[in-house]
């Protein structure tokens, strides 16, 4: 088994026309994230009981619609924001792929994660992404392109801290075939990593928030 993340860097109030905003790294993979809101919704969309999410993944090139990253993004952002708080209001999410070296989905949670606490969103709990693949017979998280595309199965964890603190599954995407036991081994490796990405969370935040209240 390979575990170890490549180098996470993370800069906030990147985008200064954004109510919060990201650019965040792992190794070489990029992503620019930013939030948008609670603001006015138009009435077709409004929910009288909570916030509406609004999540688009883009990429730098393609049709952006209906990327497959939406699902995974709004289903982990929708549990982990405390949406009732803003009724009749929405928010806007936005990631954009600047570069793609692997994992492009968990770094896309993870720099979502980061523009959402630069806005001061209420949140449930914190949410990170990992992604775990199969090469031959080993288990590698955070895989490079080159070792994603020649696995033969992919499974990307949303992950939340519980309660206890603790890493629990918020949302799951796996791909190719996967047996109970191996979604079990490669979610006891994703934990590791989880517990890693939430205290470079902190250390990123405190950092912000030291600098700010100078």
């Amino acid at each position: 088994m390979v575990g170890r993340l490549r180098e996470m860097r993370c800069e906030v109030s990147f985008l200064k026309n954004a109510d919060g905003s990201a650019s965040f790294s792992q190794g070489a993979t990029c992503v620019w994230a930013s939030c948008s809101g609670p603001g006015d919704v138009h009435a077709s969309k409004a929910n009288e009981e909570a916030m509406t999410l609004d999540v688009s993944y883009r990429t730098n090139c393609g049709d952006n619609k209906f990327h497959e990253l939406n699902n995974i993004i709004q289903s982990t952002l929708s549990k982990a924001i405390n949406l009732e708080l803003f009724p009749h209001t929405s928010a806007a999410v936005t990631i954009h792929g600047i570069q793609d070296d692997g994992s492009i989905g968990a770094v896309a949670l993870n720099g979502a994660c980061f523009a959402l606490l630069d806005n001061g969103m209420p949140f449930e709990t914190v949410f990170c992404g990992v992604l775990v693949v199969r090469l031959k017979d080993e288990l590698i998280v955070d895989p490079t392109a080159k070792q994603e595309a020649a696995s033969t199965g992919r499974v990307l964890f949303s992950i939340c801290r519980g309660s206890d603190g603790g890493p629990e599954v918020c949302s799951m995407d796996a791909i190719g075939p996967w047996d109970f036991e191996q979604l079990e081994a490669a979610w006891c490796y994703a934990q590791p990593s989880a517990r890693a990405i939430f205290d470079f969370y902190r250390n990123v935040m405190q950092r912000k928030h030291s600098v700010d209240e100078q």
